[in-house]
């Protein structure tokens, strides 16, 4: 649209970004067929779990190559199906090879996510302890925590979350956490925390760092290692969730606090109405994945010791164990799992020198694990040793399969299934007798796997909401030249770490080199050169924050209005030195300063790098 003046555009532009999910979703409540496209993908993406389901669905497609930018290849659907199948890190995979940043964002929203589950039994009836020095806690690691200190950095680093229920008294616990975390480190680290959360630690110890997350929770953070410039590598988060002592919900109101605090750490995670507590990877990836392999769990020794040969029964709890894992007791290290039997006897690779009794608990270290978390239960009826039911009445009913049933700290079973009456029925055979009205404690099982990228309703409603403003930005852009590409530079922009990162994106690099005034020539240079101009001439620290960010667009923006009107364009605006261009050719060619922000001064000719 010509004749738009710099002034309107700007006015336009500084009235969007003070609220613009309000007019995004003012302008897809205006357009009934953008809104039905966005409905029908929101209600049918959880079955579209296969590439070709995908490609098959045009309005699927839609949304998806609206969201990131690709409604021009929406028909190119060798492409799609390279993006949707191939593993984009993959040095020989479309998204390696192009270095495009849209690309690559498609493929991370249709990729399977790593995920964990645990299932707990129905929230409501569940034991859990929210103070003193035995509070319930969940425990997370990501997939980088277990490599060697050479391969964990700073850009993707060891991360160990320690989720811990605190009404107000679970200092103890909290104090626990940290010497554990610290443990690592060999420093022999003690701590203890004040009723107000202040930290005290002993010589030497490794510093805590507090912050609070978007739930309001306090996080204590330890750097665990540090490359040579000082940046952590490795860390653990010990996360004091807020949460009030148990009511007539149960369980259900600590769980909820517990959702929004592994939520806020960045993960997706949901709580269904049976109690399968599932945390699923973020489309962004980074430092949040959970290893697509775990299979963690809990479990509990029920008779013998650790041999000679490195033997440990662990029952049916053990069944759920793989090759690689390795287990602790408390925080000692027995060893690693070298195979295990379908008896659930282990074999371990080099155990150590400890010794484990019928009724220790045993824990694997990897993924994901919950401590003193547990739904207590009476049997309603006698059952003797061997036998595969055990009646534990109404109570039982919330129960999921997968779940241990322990007496007095030994494991009676694995439940198999629960009928209507509350009555389990056992993988295998008790261990031993139980009496009627005996007190039981089921511990939750945990096991890995993935989720299909569109049953994350997190993930979806993300996509939808980048297909609806991008289709916003989209319009605004046909009616004010560039506004399009400056609304959506204000979003992302904040996001860019490295000149190479803003070379992948050619959204925003077109902003910038147009409110640069490099517009009309960076093209013809070859790569090595654009590289060198931008960093000669980009500030990525300043353009970056929100005030340059701002400039920026505005300076983009007046250079679209005047290259939109009759003024002279290109490189007869340059030569003539025009008003309304940004920067004249002599400027150019003797690196003056460009009033836009991020603007380096430099002496060196531009001629220089054609040299």
């Amino acid at each position: 649209m010509s004749g738009v003046s710099s002034s309107t555009a700007l006015s336009v532009y500084l009235s969007t970004i003070k609220d613009e999910q309000t007019q995004v979703s003012r302008y897809v409540a205006s357009d009934t067929q953008l809104a039905s496209t966005a409905s029908s993908f929101t209600s049918t993406a959880a079955t579209l779990t296969t590439p070709t389901a995908i490609l098959s669905n045009y309005k699927a497609l839609q949304v998806l190559t609206g969201a990131y930018n690709l409604s021009g290849q929406i028909s190119q659907t060798a492409v799609l199906k390279d993006l949707l199948t191939q593993t984009a890190d993959s040095s020989t995979s479309l998204v390696s090879e192009t270095d495009n940043t849209d690309y690559l964002h498609f493929a991370r929203a249709t990729s399977d996510r790593n995920s964990q589950t645990a299932s707990l039994g129905a929230p409501a009836a569940m034991s859990l302890v929210t103070s003193g020095a035995s509070a319930s806690s969940l425990t997370m690691q990501n997939t980088a925590w277990n490599l060697s200190g050479s391969q964990q950095t700073a850009s993707a680093p060891g991360v160990q979350w320690s989720f811990v229920l605190n009404d107000g008294g679970a200092s103890a616990s909290i104090a626990s956490a940290l010497q554990s975390a610290a443990a690592a480190t060999d420093s022999g680290a003690t701590y203890s925390v004040s009723a107000s959360g202040t930290v005290t630690a002993s010589p030497g110890a490794p510093a805590v760092t507090t912050s609070t997350d978007s739930a309001g929770n306090t996080v204590y953070s330890l750097a665990l290692a540090t490359n040579a410039s000082g940046a952590v590598t490795k860390r653990a988060d010990i996360v004091s969730v807020k949460t009030a002592p148990a009511g007539p919900s149960g369980g259900a109101t600590q769980l909820a606090a517990l959702q929004g605090a592994v939520t806020a750490a960045g993960f997706d995670a949901t709580v269904s109405a049976g109690g399968k507590f599932t945390v699923i990877d973020p489309s962004t990836n980074g430092t949040n994945t959970l290893a697509r392999s775990f299979g963690t769990a809990i479990a509990v020794a029920t008779a013998g010791t650790l041999d000679a040969s490195g033997r440990l029964d662990l029952g049916q709890a053990g069944t759920t164990l793989s090759a690689g894992q390795v287990l602790t007791d408390g925080s000692t290290e027995i060893g690693t799992v070298k195979s295990v039997d379908s008896f659930g006897n282990v074999t371990l690779e080099a155990p150590a020198a400890t010794t484990i009794s019928a009724g220790d608990t045993i824990q694997v270290v990897t993924g994901l694990g919950f401590a003193n978390v547990g739904t207590t239960m009476t049997a309603t009826t006698a059952a003797a040793q061997g036998s595969r039911t055990l009646s534990l009445g109404k109570a039982g009913m919330g129960l999921q399969p997968g779940q241990i049933v322990t007496s007095g700290g030994v494991s009676i079973g694995t439940i198999g299934s629960v009928d209507g009456s509350g009555t389990v029925t056992l993988l295998a055979g008790s261990t031993q007798a139980v009496a009627s009205g005996a007190p039981l404690v089921v511990l939750p099982a945990v096991s890995g796997g993935t989720t299909p990228a569109l049953d994350d309703a997190s993930n979806v409603k993300s996509i939808v909401s980048s297909y609806e403003t991008n289709a916003y930005e989209t319009q605004m852009g046909t009616e004010y030249p560039g506004m399009d590409d400056a609304l959506y530079y204000t979003r992302t922009m904040g996001s860019i770490t490295s000149i190479t990162d803003l070379m992948a994106n050619a959204k925003l690099l077109s902003v910038v080199t147009t409110a640069l005034g490099m517009g009309s020539y960076f093209g013809a240079l070859d790569y090595d050169q654009q590289v060198s101009l931008l960093t000669q001439k980009v500030d990525l620290k300043t353009m970056t924050s929100p005030a340059g960010i701002q400039q920026t667009s505005e300076q983009y923006l007046i250079s679209k209005a005047a290259s939109a009107s009759t003024a002279p364009t290109g490189l007869v605006a340059l030569l003539a030195g025009d008003a309304t261009s940004s920067t004249d050719l002599f400027s150019l060619i003797n690196g003056v300063s460009n009033p836009s922000s991020g603007v380096s001064s430099s002496t060196d000719p531009l001629l220089g790098l054609f040299a």
